[in-house]
C-alpha cells in the first residue's frame, strides 16, 4: 500500500499534482494497481476528487467520509487520501453497479458479473462500497445479495458516510465520479490471502432486561413487548416526550441462536408515526437487547486490531469503524484514529475510515468465514 494525501479541496489541478507526485516518489508500481479513495465531501463538491482520479493511471474506488486517516500523513477532516494497492501477483478488477433506486439485488448481480469478466480468474475476496439508501437496509441487502450471487465468496467493505448524524450526502466514488445510489466493487484474484477481524460492541454492554420485537417490517420496528417501540425505549430512559435520546449511539442486540453471536444494529432514523429504522432487518419474534458504548471499549478494540496487524507482514490493512463510535467519543472524536496510529507498527501500512455500516466476514463454529453486515463495529481486512 502506498498512501498519498492532499488538503487542496479548492484546486483540483494542484490536488492531482500533489497526489501524483507522492505516488511517483514512493517508487514504481507493480504490474497490478488500484486506488482506494477516501475524502471529505468538499473534494466531491468542488470536483477535486474527480481531478485527482482522472490523473491516475489505474482505476479508483471509494467513498466520501467524515473522517479518515492513513499510516502516514494528516488526521485533518478536510482531506483526500488515495491508498494505492499494488502487487506483482494479485490481479484486481473494479466495477460499478446500476442505480439502486428501487431494488438492490439486480444491480449487485450485474456489478459482480462485470468485475468477474475483467478479472478472468477465480477471486479470493471482494471489496464493496455501498450507498446509504434510506428506503431500505441497503448494507445488509448488498452484503447478503453478493454472498448468494458469489457463492459465499468473502466480502469486505462499508457504506459511504459523509456527515455523521445527518448523512447529508453520502457518495460512492468510482473513477472520480460520485454516486448516491450506486455501489462499487473490487475483486481480488486468487493470489490474495485475506485475513479478517471484527470488533463489535460487547454483549456485556447490553442491559440485562431483554425484550421481544412484536411488530416489525424488514428494518422498521413498530412495537416491542406489545407496546409502541418509543414507549418501550422511554421505560429505559432512552426516549423523552416521543423523541429518542442520542439515537446514533444506542446499540440494538438481536439474538439469533445457532452458535451465532448477537447481531448489532444501529438506529438510523425515527419516523413521524413513531417507528424506528434500523441498519438491518429485525424480524418479529426476535429477542432484543439495548446496549451502550464507552471510550474504554472502543480503544480496546483498536488496540486489539493493531496487535493483529503488527503480527502480520508488510501487507496492507484496511479498517472501517462505525461513525457512531466517533460520535460517542464526544470532543475527543479523533481518539480512535490517534490510538491506532500510536499502536500500529511502521511495518504495517493501513487505511482507516469511518462509515455508516460495515461488511466483514465472521468466523463461526463450523470453522468457516460467513459474510455479515455490522453496525457500531470496527472491522479489518489485511491483504
Amino acid at each position: 500500500m502506498i498512501s498519498a494525501q492532499t488538503r487542496e479541496a479548492d484546486d483540483g489541478e494542484l490536488a492531482a499534482r500533489e497526489v501524483s507526485a507522492q505516488i511517483k516518489e514512493a517508487g514504481p508500481l507493480d504490474r497490478n494497481a488500484l486506488g482506494v479513495v477516501h475524502c471529505d465531501n468538499a473534494f466531491v463538491e468542488t470536483g477535486a476528487c474527480s481531478a485527482v482520479c482522472r490523473a491516475l493511471p489505474f482505476p479508483t474506488v471509494g467513498i466520501n467520509t467524515l473522517l479518515h486517516s492513513a499510516c502516514s500523513g494528516a488526521l485533518d477532516s478536510t482531506l483526500l487520501t488515495v491508498s494505492v494497492l499494488t502487487s506483482p501477483d494479485v490481479r484486481m478488477a473494479a466495477a460499478l453497479s446500476d442505480p439502486m433506486e428501487d431494488e438492490v439485488r439486480g444491480p449487485c448481480e450485474g456489478m459482480y458479473s462485470d468485475a468477474l469478466g475483467v478479472l478472468r480468474e477465480r477471486p479470493a475476496v471482494g471489496m464493496v462500497f455501498g450507498p446509504f439508501l434510506p428506503w431500505c437496509a441497503s448494507g445488509e441487502i448488498i452484503c447478503y445479495s453478493l454472498d448468494e450471487i458469489a457463492g459465499g465468496l468473502p466480502f469486505f467493505g462499508c457504506l459511504a458516510s459523509d456527515y455523521a448524524a445527518s448523512a447529508r450526502s453520502p457518495r460512492v466514488i468510482y473513477n472520480g465520479a460520485a454516486w448516491a445510489s450506486r455501489a462499487a466493487l473490487v475483486l481480488f484474484g486468487s493470489a490474495a490471502s485475506p485475513r479478517f477481524s471484527v470488533f463489535p460492541v460487547s454483549g456485556r454492554k447490553a442491559f440485562r432486561e431483554k425484550a421481544v420485537v412484536t411488530e416489525s417490517e424488514d428494518h422498521v420496528i413498530r412495537r416491542v413487548n406489545g407496546m409502541p417501540v418509543l414507549d418501550f425505549l422511554e421505560t429505559l430512559g432512552l426516549c423523552r416526550e416521543g423523541q429518542l435520546v442520542s439515537t446514533h449511539m444506542i446499540p440494538i442486540f438481536l439474538e439469533r441462536g445457532g452458535g451465532r453471536p448477537p447481531i448489532i444494529r444501529a438506529i438510523f432514523t425515527q419516523t413521524q408515526d413513531g417507528a424506528i429504522h434500523l441498519g438491518g432487518n429485525a424480524p418479529a419474534g426476535s429477542t432484543l437487547g439495548i446496549g451502550a458504548m464507552d471510550t474504554a471499549h472502543i480503544l480496546e478494540g483498536v488496540r486489539r486490531a493493531a496487535s493483529i496487524m503488527n503480527l502480520g507482514s508488510s501487507g496492507a490493512t484496511i479498517l472501517y469503524s462505525c461513525i457512531a463510535r466517533s460520535i460517542s467519543l464526544g470532543l475527543n472524536f479523533t481518539m480512535e484514529m490517534e490510538a491506532l496510529r500510536r499502536a500500529a507498527s511502521s511495518r504495517s501500512p493501513y487505511l482507516f475510515s469511518y462509515s455508516l455500516g460495515e461488511i466483514c466476514p465472521i468466523l463461526l463454529p463450523d470453522g468457516k468465514y460467513h459474510n455479515e453486515y455490522h453496525n457500531m463495529s470496527l472491522v479489518t481486512m489485511s491483504l
